[in-house]
């Protein structure tokens, strides 16, 4: 099935290319200004992540997100194991201290916002986690409707109100990761530690946006298994960090040394079919349909078994 067309936050093309004239959708563009920057080391390893007052054009938000993700556990003998659906919504907003409040909801939902979603902040986002499900019909049965709602005061006393859609479109389903070293797939425990690791995957048939504000993205990300689980790659994310992964990229590569020898490590990808695109306080809105693998990979020396919890 393929998807519905993308949800128009203008009536005119028009409209929207004279928006985007004064924005930069292509955020690598912006490096003057912000490559000095040090990285945070915190949920971006190895990247510079940008202030949202020093996007093209200034703003207090760098971006906001609405997800509904459907996990997949992928076995090394190739298994995808179903884990079910999960929804959320995500501003982010580096610093968080541009604001001074936010709430997303669910419009027809009667419940107080809080009760709809609890948020965790951190130093860049306030993240809105909504509940998992045991499958897809299980959420639409419970969270019917499209239509979500991010209240935003500013630290400077503005307010914004925001309705974002979740058009219905294609569940990407499963999508196979595969590792490569020097050219050549390895095993899932195989990874020599000194050298760069490539990943790849299989099964994933993304499209550009024709808002051309955000085409469908790839995230692939790596945490320990040890050390509290300290994440230590990632390969971007738009608008907050200066390089991310769209569906034409075809792999991500992690530098060599970022693992350690004789370890397990916690592999995800993350891979979206996005169904609509607009523009809040001059920072993408967007909402998309996820596939969310995990994926359990070792270092040459690792135990047989995995550590990972």
């Amino acid at each position: 099935m393929k998807k519905t067309s993308k949800s128009k936050f203008l009536t005119s093309t028009v409209a929207l290319s004279a928006i985007l004239l004064g924005m930069t959708v292509n955020i690598s563009a912006q490096e003057p200004a912000w490559k000095n920057l040090p990285p945070s080391k915190q949920h971006s390893p190895g990247h510079v992540e940008i202030p949202a007052k020093l996007q093209t054009p200034s703003r207090d938000i760098n971006m906001v997100i609405i997800v509904k993700s459907e996990t997949y556990n992928q076995k090394h003998n190739g298994e995808m194991v179903y884990g079910g659906y999960h929804r959320y919504g995500e501003i982010f907003s580096l610093p968080i201290s541009n604001l001074e409040s936010a709430t997303f909801k669910r419009v027809g939902d009667e419940r107080p916002a809080d009760e709809q979603f609890t948020m965790y902040p951190d130093y860049r986002s306030n993240f809105f986690h909504g509940g998992r499900y045991a499958d897809f019909d299980e959420m639409e049965q419970k969270e019917p409707g499209e239509e979500y709602q991010f209240d935003i005061k500013h630290s400077d006393g503005r307010t914004t109100s925001q309705m974002v859609p979740i058009p219905s479109g294609e569940r990407p389903g499963p999508v196979k990761l595969s590792i490569y070293q020097e050219d050549k797939e390895i095993g899932y425990t195989d990874i020599d530690y000194t050298k760069d690791l490539i990943v790849r995957w299989d099964g994933f048939n993304g499209e550009k946006d024709p808002n051309g504000i955000m085409d469908d993205y790839v995230t692939i990300q790596l945490d320990k298994c040890h050390d509290n689980g300290k994440r230590i790659y990632t390969s971007g994310v738009a608008t907050l960090n200066a390089t991310y992964l769209t569906f034409e990229a075809g792999e991500a590569v992690i530098p060599a040394e970022t693992m350690e020898k004789g370890y397990w490590y916690k592999m995800s990808g993350k891979f979206a079919n996005v169904t609509h695109t607009s523009l809040i306080d001059n920072a993408p809105a967007v909402a998309s349909w996820m596939s969310y693998i995990n994926l359990e990979v070792a270092t040459n020396g690792a135990a047989s078994m995995s550590t990972c919890e």
